[in-house]
């Protein structure tokens, strides 16, 4: 990631005259360069770090700047790194200046717009409201009470916040950081009393931190326990063959699949509970497949008194139980899925007997097809408890029980219920688009 210095150029960076000092410092920052330099590309960054960071002790220059903010990115230090960078755009070159100091800067302006995004921050939300004589410390260094409320850029990673004020006893929370996250962390202060020894105050808080006054603070910290709630507007594409069924002594061939269901939009609800990074849950939906002409040869050969078929709509139910990895909880992340779905295709028929009045009869053929789905999805947060995710998934399977069922009782309708689990040649699988969201309730 971005400038590389080889050391004779880098050499002949540091000796022009413009921002040179001694002898000695150059060529002491030049050694300590190259050692930085060469530290960097084996990717040990901290002792890069030192060497670097020694150099523009030494000798200050744009290239030892840019190097050390991709080190301190490299190691996880993105708000240092941001500030680097930062530090380094604000100094002015003149027009005399190398190159290789103009391009530093240039490098330094498209390098921090890349790394900005990915700086999570947390927002310290302390309760009760109004206390005075705050006193806040992040990893054991105070800050001031003035960040209350509002946005604060944090490194990723595990953290400790402390709080205290007169009357009040000391509470903590540690909680985990994820880039890009944006995290409020809630603290409760209880009330002190002396009169008696009070017990080490424990609040549980949502979103994978605890609040405790007692070393059991320090230990790691547990995800919490999310109810996901969600709904997806999805758009599938059947596709394969239902197979031949064996009805009545013969065996029946509908044709494929896209000549009875055609794509279309559908509604699907879905309830998790998630422990941690993995989520269990049951899913209920419906797809819509428009009017296809299909199985009409199909049906007639079935009911010979039949005249005619006209399709009125075709769908599919479905239900099943899901399985899913979520890379973190409420951030910016990847949701994977796993579910075992029954589906039952529907078509309904208006058909007209060949004898009688000319009122039409109903009829529907109903296919059950156990499948197995796989999603893939990017979960983008909308608040701290709500979050979007478009996704993919496919599924397959073949049928295993068909069924044609007439729905009038006239005489001259059709009044046999054919069944059948005998079923061959049938592979149908199903494509979809769409976008998921979800309420995610904190259970503990």
């Amino acid at each position: 990631m971005g400038l590389r210095l080889h050391p004779l150029v880098f050499f002949l960076l540091v000796s022009t005259s413009a921002w040179a000092q001694t002898d000695s410092d150059r060529a002491t920052a030049r050694l300590l360069a190259e050692e930085g330099i060469a530290l960097q590309q084996q990717g040990k960054y901290e002792e890069a770090l030192d060497k670097l960071t020694r150099a523009q002790q030494i000798f200050n220059a744009p290239t030892h700047l840019l190097l050390i903010a991709q080190c301190q990115v490299a190691v996880g230090k993105l708000v240092e790194g941001a500030e680097t960078y930062r530090q380094l755009l604000r100094k002015p070159l003149t027009e005399q200046a190398p190159q290789a100091f103009v391009r530093a800067k240039e490098t330094a302006a498209r390098e921090l717009a890349e790394l900005e995004p990915r700086i999570p921050k947390i927002r310290i939300l302390i309760h009760p409201d109004g206390i005075e004589q705050l006193h806040i410390r992040i990893d054991e260094t105070a800050v001031p009470a003035a960040i209350v409320g509002i946005d604060r850029v944090e490194n990723p990673g595990k953290h400790i916040i402390q709080v205290s004020a007169p009357g009040f006893q000391t509470a903590q929370v540690q909680f985990q950081l994820q880039e890009s996250q944006i995290l409020p962390v809630e603290v409760t202060l209880e009330a002190d009393t002396p009169s008696k020894p009070a017990p080490a105050p424990t609040t549980q808080v949502p979103h994978s931190y605890t609040v405790a006054s007692t070393p059991e603070a320090n230990a790691p910290s547990s995800h919490s326990t999310d109810l996901l709630m969600s709904i997806r507007l999805q758009w599938t594409a059947p596709n394969g063959e239902l197979g031949e069924t064996h009805f009545n002594g013969s065996w029946i061939d509908p044709g494929a699949v896209r000549d009875s269901f055609h794509a279309g939009g559908g509604l699907e609800l879905q309830a998790d509970l998630l422990f941690g990074n993995w989520a269990v849950g049951l899913l209920f939906g419906v797809d819509d497949h428009g009017q296809p002409s299909g199985s009409h040869e199909a049906v007639k050969s079935l009911y010979p008194t039949i005249e005619s078929v006209q399709t009125t709509k075709s769908f599919s139910a479905f239900g099943g139980i899901s399985g899913q990895w979520h890379s973190c909880q409420r951030c910016l992340g990847f949701v994977g899925e796993t579910a075992i779905i029954m589906r039952q295709m529907v078509q309904t028929f208006e058909i007209q007997p060949q004898s009688g009045p000319p009122d039409p009869c109903s009829l529907s053929w109903e296919r059950d097809v156990p499948t197995v789905r796989l999603l893939a999805g990017l979960q983008i947060p909308v608040g701290s408890d709500f979050f979007v995710t478009p996704y993919l998934s496919f599924a397959g399977g073949s049928t295993s029980v068909t069924r044609l069922e007439p729905s009038d009782d006239a005489p001259r309708c059709p009044s046999n219920k054919i069944e059948s689990s005998e079923t061959t040649g049938g592979s149908i699988t199903f494509f979809s688009v769409g976008v998921a969201g979800t309420y995610a309730l904190a259970l503990d």
